[in-house]
């Protein structure tokens, strides 16, 4: 038996885009989009991993504030390679879940955006996040100097696909357990922005 270490890899990749949505002028009718990407990555040694995702927004302006609600499913699966050790984290499907909706209030110069993130994601086991989602900008003096704040957060995915575009090195009998998605913890910025013109007379 050869013990030659294995340098050889290959990726194949195969990935396929569908989008609609809606296009209204003005905000009297129900703003929406809806998406479906499905993605295939297959190695030299026998991994295949499918990815589909299926994502879509509805919004509607009430007067006083713009409602959105966006929803995406995200399920995605690896099998195990040729020269793979079995075990109970093999050929292991994850999803993620994502519900997040949000506020838009725009008066009197002033833009403020509040929301949450509703997010489930299975990887050996299964849990459930809250993130929330500010945006605020508010001009202090107009076309000169702004005010900006942001509170954010999310899951991050991280599939055999992902992983091994920032690593191709990676061994093809990686095991969930050792790339499953992560948790961005929530965070914050504030800043200012200062706007100078000159003219010449």
């Amino acid at each position: 038996m050869s013990t030659r270490p294995i340098l050889k890899q290959r990726f194949n990749t195969f990935g396929l885009n569908l989008n609609f949505a809606s296009n209204y002028l003005n905000r009297d009718h129900i703003d929406y989009a809806a998406g479906i990407t499905y993605s295939a990555t297959s190695d030299l040694f026998d991994v295949n991993e499918s990815d589909f995702i299926l994502k879509g927004f509805a919004g509607k302006d009430l007067e006083s504030f713009y409602l959105r609600t966006d929803v995406s499913f995200d399920y995605f699966k690896k099998s195990h390679s040729n020269f793979e050790r079995l075990s109970q984290y093999s050929d292991l499907s994850r999803h993620i879940i994502n519900v997040t909706p949000t506020l838009n209030f725009n008066k009197e110069k002033i833009d403020l955006v509040l929301g949450v993130d509703f997010a489930m994601d299975k990887n050996l086991e299964t849990n459930v996040h809250l993130f929330p989602k500010i945006d605020f900008k508010f001009p202090v003096a107009e076309n000169i100097l702004y005010l900006f704040a942001n509170v954010n957060g999310g899951m991050v995915k991280n599939s055999y696909r992902t992983v091994a575009e920032e690593n191709p090195f990676l061994s093809s009998a990686i095991q969930v357990e050792k790339y499953r998605s992560t948790n961005s913890r929530c965070s914050i910025y504030m800043l200012s922005s200062v706007t100078m013109s000159a003219k010449n007379s």
